[in-house]
């Protein structure tokens, strides 16, 4: 189903705020070995129930969980390829879903969403029902500076940070916040943070902060600890030949990479616009190519949002125009003992590069 932009249920939060004609400058970056890469899983087709595709997250059980921005969250079984139908949908009003456009796991298997149009963090209990649940704590209101959530993620003490898109700022909340009309217990944001609708928030593994900046076509970092205000990044990634174009979502793999979704806009055309690219983990800040592109017809890439790796190493991407999360092979395999969020052991295995 070709959905047009003025139709898509996200335009207004994202489209609207930086002009329907995101595309790439011109530059030169490196292309990845197999570039056109066709997807080796995933999920897709009608009985998916997908219609926009958003933010993709896995549980330590290995189940996949999609937001979708008609209002929906669909939980897909372990392993779930092809044209399935969920296991669980959550939906309807009693839900508080309103454009869902991020999520993310706590320690304790509790689900947070982000709502766009709602602007507000939802949170629902780790063994959620299917159907119109109700969410076991909000965050709304004033207080909150929510405006336009989108990512969200947890540091390792276990506050919330959100990238508010239309408030150009990472709010962060304490770990143990009550429900309601909340006060955030910092914020960045400002001139000199380089924090310009900011669509996803990500750690690495020493604890400093991703983000990504869909306007600016830019990935800023920052440190472990940092203490609120205009706080200016340590390393910037930005420029033509970085090939970014959009950037709404990053992840790292379990080499510590960076994977960065680059929407491009919601007029994705054939697809062959859409791209996910790769840096080493000690990428240089500013111009710098990425070592490899994920783009082309065969990649079935249509206006990605979501990225994220799931249990075996897979990277797995969500597209809000093609109504899917495929899967794509990387070069290893992993084998994790213990929960996803907090491993034992992770062996990685098959590294060819």
């Amino acid at each position: 189903m070709r959905v047009s932009a003025s139709s898509h249920p996200l335009r207004w939060a994202v489209v609207g705020l930086v002009g329907l004609a995101l595309i790439a400058a011109p530059g030169v970056a490196s292309a990845w070995t197999k570039g056109d890469t066709a997807p080796v899983g995933g999920i897709s087709g009608p009985k998916t129930g997908l219609a926009f595709a958003t933010a993709v997250a896995f549980d330590d059980q290995g189940r996949m969980y999609v937001a979708d921005a008609v209002g929906a969250v669909r939980m897909y079984a372990a392993g779930a390829n092809g044209d399935v139908a969920p296991r669980e949908t959550l939906t309807g009003n009693a839900t508080g879903l309103g454009q869902p456009a991020g999520s993310a796991f706590d320690s304790a298997g509790r689900m947070y969403v982000t709502n766009a149009r709602a602007r507000s963090v939802t949170v629902y209990a780790a063994d959620w029902a299917s159907g119109n649940t109700a969410q076991i704590k909000s965050l709304s209101g004033p207080h909150t500076q929510l405006l336009t959530p989108f990512g969200i993620a947890f540091d390792s003490s276990g506050k919330t940070y959100v990238a508010d898109a239309t408030g150009n700022a990472i709010i962060v909340f304490a770990a143990d916040w009550a429900s309601g009309d909340t006060a955030p217990i910092k914020y960045l944001g400002g001139p000199n943070s380089g924090i310009v609708t900011p669509t996803s928030v990500t750690f690495d593994a020493s604890g400093r902060m991703y983000v990504t900046n869909i306007q600016a076509n830019s990935v800023t970092v920052y440190p472990a600890k940092w203490s609120g205000g205009d706080v200016p990044p340590t390393k910037v990634l930005i420029g033509a030949d970085t090939g970014l174009a959009a950037p709404i979502d990053l992840a790292f793999d379990y080499l510590g990479r960076m994977n960065v979704a680059n929407l491009t806009d919601f007029e994705c055309g054939d697809g062959t616009l859409s791209s996910v690219a790769l840096w080493p983990a000690d990428w240089a800040p500013g111009n710098t190519p990425p070592t490899k592109v994920l783009k082309g017809k065969r990649t079935g890439l249509e206006c990605p949002y979501g990225i994220t790796f799931g249990p075996t190493g897979l990277m797995y991407v969500s597209n809000t125009e093609g109504q899917s999360v495929l899967g794509y092979g990387t070069d290893v395999t992993i084998s994790i003992t213990g929960k996803r969020t907090s491993p034992t052991k992770v062996t990685v295995t098959g590294l060819t590069s």
